[in-house]
């Protein structure tokens, strides 16, 4: 019986010392004891407590093996401070009993402290350092007390539960993503004071239905209001200047705002989202709409643009599928890609003569658009930049257009309205339309100056090409994947060559270059084509230039072009213009053993073909139909065109 008493009394004891001995020092004059029969942390003492650090190098609160337990937490009255983390992940708190004399509530204090559903800040404290209540996803209502003038960065982001908040009048800055993923707060009511609200600071609120920002705010900063879901409408304040990037982006319900004219400045992706806005006032202030900033507006049906404005960057109103009429005016100088493509309810529009280009993509699937007037100021056409805009027939491509991009115009009903076969706008060969016949050699039509990107492009029955000496500019693979192509001759004045011009032209062997000084050119350019099997020829005095040139040295062999070694011209033609026969006199036929000519149409269809063996060569031209322009090439023995000559058949 003894023994057993003793025994209790050991146990006892243990007991005792194991409830008191769960204390220690958390700053200079201050200790702490956790109480794990009422699972209560007390701090005592006065001053300072020390900051904790999770992570490398990790300083933890003494408490830390007790942090599951915690349930309360009762600060002395002569605290005047809560260190970093020091409740951090206290997941069973349920309350705090701040002292007296607090004044400082550190960073990530209470982060994720899942269980604190209200927190009721007094007035002597003046700091909440940033994340201090982070991740209190049971936390309902706030309460700040006066000495508060600033919510540091991310102190409420992800407390879902949130539903009111009551501020002070004594705040002045919301600082960024303060109240960031507060999913049930469906109104706050910001004080007067406040003139700072940060970036994110309300972002994913997904319930905030209405908001009014007060007087003396003059920035609203990135992604404030990002994804607030819910929210149907929110003031402006007179003074405020400038709206940062993303700020209502996915706004869904947002259907009106009224920007004040003292506005500067709306950030990229503004609006980017607001599906169910209906019309929109630029100020007069603004320079720039930016890139995306009316992105996916879907019910977008008015928005009136100021004379202010100067550039509209990419993706603007890129899918704004409602939107009927837009005016620019003439003070835009610039138009993005993709600016206005998708606006599938546009009909007509106007580009000022302050435009000089139109960029890629611009008005790509305007389904509906049907007229368009180009300025003569406009110089460029970019890549893709009418295409699919089916209904389309009225376009005047002005004389200044100097450069037209790759499917700038297919898939419209003017693309649809051209015959088949090579297509040029002015001094552009832009494109060729419809299925070419087989074993096509094509000659490009004399005084062209370039050919578009991809006009060729997977043409696989092109098999020779001759491109004039008016032709200065070849773009981006425009004659890429022209499997069948042996053959090329390009003439004396190109001197641009875009990427991948002749690119997996596999089956080319042969080009004559008349260009006398070797252009400057990547290795794009002739990319998948076998040039250590393919012929180069160039002009006489050059053949030392080429043979040193980048790329053009890596030919199997360059040679002289045959041409220099017959007087020129080497067909003479009569009559020109021809009615019943016609006549072709080669008067060097002797020494040119192994040359051919064909006569053919403009669209590269051979009608009629002959070894040159003779001087005079009869053509009855009684059973030919069809009048107008034709070609007659004269071809080396390695099949390249030396020679191209016009006639006329009348």
């Amino acid at each position: 019986m003894k023994k057993k008493i003793l025994l209790y009394i050991i146990v006892l004891a243990l007991s005792i010392v194991r409830t008191f001995s769960q204390n220690g020092q958390c700053g200079d004059s201050l200790t702490w004891a956790f109480n794990s029969n009422t699972n209560t942390l007390t701090i005592s003492g006065s001053g300072e407590m020390w900051d904790y650090y999770y992570g490398y190098n990790s300083y933890y609160p003494p408490w830390h093996s007790y942090l599951s337990q915690i349930n309360y937490v009762e600060i002395g009255n002569n605290v005047v401070s809560i260190g970093n983390f020091a409740f951090h992940y206290c997941e069973n708190l349920r309350a705090v009993s701040f002292g007296n004399n607090l004044n400082r509530i550190g960073e990530f204090a209470f982060e994720s402290c899942k269980s604190l559903d209200s927190i009721n800040i007094p007035d002597h404290i003046t700091r909440i350092q940033m994340f201090a209540f982070n991740n209190c996803s049971n936390l309902i209502s706030v309460t700040l007390g006066n000495g508060v003038s600033s919510i540091e960065a991310g102190t409420f982001s992800n407390c879902v539960k949130i539903t009111n908040v009551n501020f002070s009048n004594n705040v002045i800055n919301i600082e960024a993503i303060a109240f960031s993923a507060c999913g049930s707060l469906t109104s706050i009511n910001i004080p007067r004071s406040v003139i700072f609200i940060g970036d994110q600071a309300f972002q994913e609120c997904s319930n905030l239905t209405s908001m009014s920002i007060p007087e003396g705010i003059t920035n609203i900063g990135l992604r404030t209001f990002y994804k607030c879901e819910k929210l149907t409408s929110i003031v402006l304040p007179a003074s405020l200047k400038s709206i940062g990037d993303d700020v209502f982006r996915e706004c869904f319900n947002l259907t009106s705002i009224n920007l004040p004219d003292s506005l500067t400045f709306i950030g990229n992706g503004a609006f980017y989202d607001c599906r169910n806005l209906a019309s929109v006032t630029i100020p007069n202030g603004i320079k720039t709409i930016g890139v995306a900033t009316f992105r996916n507006c879907y019910n977008l049906t008015s928005v009136s643009i100021p004379n202010s404005i100067t550039s509209i960057k990419n993706d603007a109103f890129i899918n704004c599928t409602h939107l009927p009429v837009i005016d620019i005016p003439n003070s835009v100088t610039y138009i993005g890609e993709t600016a206005f493509a998708g606006c599938e309810s546009i009909a007509q529009f106007t580009i000022p003569n302050s435009i000089s280009i139109i960029e890629r993509a611009t008005f790509y699937s305007c389904s509906n658009l049907s007229s368009i007037t180009l300025p003569d100021s406009l110089t460029r056409i970019g890549y893709n930049a009418f295409e699919r805009c089916t209904k389309l027939n009225n376009i005047n491509i002005p004389q200044s257009v100097n450069y037209i991009g790759g499917n700038a115009l297919h898939q419209t009903a003017w693309f649809d309205n051209q015959p088949d076969g090579v297509i040029y706008i002015h001094k552009i060969l832009y494109s060729y339309k419809g299925e070419m016949p087989k074993n096509t050699s094509i000659i490009i039509k004399d005084g062209t100056l370039s050919i578009s990107p991809y006009a060729f492009y997977g043409l696989l029955n092109l098999t020779s090409v001759y491109i004039p000496n008016s032709v200065t500019n070849l773009e981006q693979c425009a004659f890429a994947m022209c499997e069948q192509m042996s053959s090329a001759t390009i003439g004396s004045n190109v001197e641009n060559y875009g990427y991948m011009v002749f690119a997996s032209c596999y089956k080319l062997t042969s080009i004559t270059n008349l260009n006398h000084i070797p252009a400057q050119i990547d290795e794009t350019v002739f990319q998948s084509v076998n040039i250590s099997d393919c012929t180069l020829k160039v002009p006489t005095a050059s053949l030392s230039l080429y043979k040193n040139a980048p790329i053009w040295k890596n030919f199997r062999q360059i040679v002289q072009v045959g041409i220099e070694t017959i007087d020129s011209p080497v067909v003479k033609m009569y009559p020109n213009p021809a009615s019943t026969h016609i006549t072709i006199d080669c008067a060097k036929y002797s020494s040119m053993n192994g040359y051919t000519f064909t006569i053919v149409n403009p669209l590269g269809q051979t009608l009629y073909k002959s070894r040159i063996n003779q001087q005079l060569t009869y053509i009855d031209l009684s059973t030919w139909s069809g009048n107008g322009l034709y070609f007659v090439q004269i071809f080396d023995p390695q099949n390249n065109i030396i020679e191209n000559r016009k006639i006329v058949i009348q």
